[in-house]
């Protein structure tokens, strides 16, 4: 029997990638067990009693758990970033997913720097419990293999997304926008894109830019507030479903993404796969995943500025995606 241990996870991205996954083991699978974080439950009311356990995602319910349960499964994928709390008889796969585990930024808050750290330092301690990591991206392999002190040989890299086909429009004749499809964390660096899109409304430029904040801080939204008063084309979506996500990326000619780190970037793929082109900054996550059609300095607000007026004064390059969606190898290895 297969284990795919998600607890951990429970919102933005990695709930994402995880419905898709389960969406599609579901189908050719029946010998397949799930652990489901007690916060994300009813994303998975479908899934029978029988085959699944929703618990607390406490170091304490999950090592009772795998002692439970150490002799059932064959094969066990943690989808959670964190491995096995004890050595299981299975064939283990762990899917790393959270870059700033492992790169923590300086830029977070204090607090939240010191739990990345501690969790970081129990996913080193525990390590040994996991056969193999999977990443997204060579760069995510290469931080994870540096910071964790494994070979090469033992972190695989299957990138996967759901393929987000329903009629996109590739005219940008008629997309005129710009967007930010994220929620909030500081690394994901919205204040900085808030003041470079008030510098372009005082430049003369008058693009409107979406986003779909959600769960910010006051002071962000303050400023989101003041910048919308003095007439600068912001429009805050808040938490916005899937298809209402569709029709934005369908009014948008390019995503501008000012994240600091990333492990991937669902964002970024969402937006290729809908036509938009890629405005972000020149670091590694950014390249590993796409040909963007013009780079900024990280956290530098004249510099995002400068990026949108040369990309609104100049035939750019189209952007091109670089990663595929090896799927089905992930389902392979686990099966």
């Amino acid at each position: 029997m297969i284990l795919i241990d998600s607890l951990y996870v429970n919102n933005s991205g990695g709930l994402i990638l995880l419905k898709y996954l389960i969406s599609e083991i579901e189908k050719d699978s029946d010998n397949v067990f799930f652990l489901i974080d007690q916060r994300c439950q009813d994303e998975f009311i479908n899934i029978p009693v029988f085959k699944k356990k929703v618990c607390k995602a406490s170091f304490f319910e999950r090592n009772l758990f795998y002692e439970t349960n150490k002799a059932k499964f064959t094969k066990v994928l943690c989808f959670g970033n964190i491995p096995p709390p004890i050595k299981v008889k299975a064939e283990v796969f762990t899917y790393f997913h959270n870059i700033n585990l492992l790169e923590i930024p300086n830029s977070i808050y204090q607090i939240n720097w010191i739990r990345n750290a501690i969790k970081q330092y129990y996913i080193n301690f525990k390590k040994h419990n996991t056969d193999k990591w999977i990443v997204q991206t060579n760069n995510t392999k290469k931080v994870l293999m540096k910071t964790l002190s494994e070979p090469s040989e033992k972190v695989l890299v299957h990138p996967f997304f759901p393929e987000n086909l329903n009629n996109p429009d590739f005219n940008k004749d008629k997309k005129k926008d710009y967007i930010y499809v994220s929620n909030y964390t500081k690394e994901k660096n919205h204040k900085s894109l808030l003041l470079a899109w008030q510098q372009l409304f005082h430049r003369g430029y008058l693009l409107t830019l979406h986003l779909t904040l959600s769960n910010h801080p006051k002071e962000l939204e303050i400023l989101l507030k003041q910048l919308v008063s003095e007439g600068v084309p912001i429009i805050n979506h808040g938490f916005v479903k899937k298809d209402r996500i569709e029709q934005l990326y369908n009014l948008s000619k390019a995503t501008i993404y000012p994240s600091i780190n990333e492990s991937f970037g669902l964002g970024i793929i969402e937006a290729l796969q809908f036509g938009c082109d890629v405005i972000g900054p020149d670091l590694p996550y950014i390249h590993s995943v796409c040909y963007p059609s013009c780079t900024f300095k990280s956290n530098d607000i004249n510099s995002i500025a400068n990026s949108i007026i040369e990309y609104e004064k100049n035939d750019l390059p189209t952007s091109k995606i670089l990663v595929f969606n090896e799927l089905d190898q992930l389902l392979q290895l686990i099966k």
